[in-house]
């Protein structure tokens, strides 16, 4: 399970890059340890950018190349056709 606080992935069904349980060290550089930080960051790029964010998983770290995108909740896409 989740030991310590930080900021972890809790649905990665839109990446094979990300898993469940995924501690989100850094984005681009910048460390990471709230929700509201990792909002901060994210907030200076647009969809369609690509990060490097680095996790701890399994009490290693890894680093993936993420592309940003749009997410549209299936209610509203449902609603959209």
């Amino acid at each position: 399970g989740i030991e310590e606080i930080g900021v972890y992935v809790v649905s990665s069904e839109n990446t094979d890059q990300l898993m469940n349980k995924d501690q989100i060290l850094s984005v681009n550089g910048t460390k990471v340890s709230t929700t509201a930080e990792l909002n901060q960051v994210i907030d200076q790029y647009k969809v369609g950018d690509t990060v490097s964010i680095v996790i701890s998983r399994s009490g290693k770290e890894h680093t993936v190349e993420l592309l940003l995108e749009e997410y549209i909740p299936d209610s509203i896409k449902n609603g959209l056709q």
